[in-house]
């Protein structure tokens, strides 16, 4: 990437990263981490377009589908 001055950075955290449940507090913590790493991490590296955008895959969980 120095190389080519190009190129981008996908980190993968989890839906505990952005949600709690309960028995999961180091786990989520850490998933937490990860997502606010990539949002200050946009910022320091001068990400050119997506910004540390938090994208949710999660089969419609967040959207109430069980």
């Amino acid at each position: 990437m120095n190389r080519k001055r190009s190129g981008s950075i996908v980190n993968c955290a989890s839906i505990l990263g952005v949600f709690g449940q309960s028995g999961t507090a180091a786990y989520s913590a850490a998933k937490g981490a990860v997502v606010n790493m990539t949002r200050t991490l946009a910022l320091e590296d001068e990400a050119s377009f997506v910004t540390g955008a938090n994208l949710l895959v999660d089969g419609g969980f967040t959207a109430g589908k069980s």
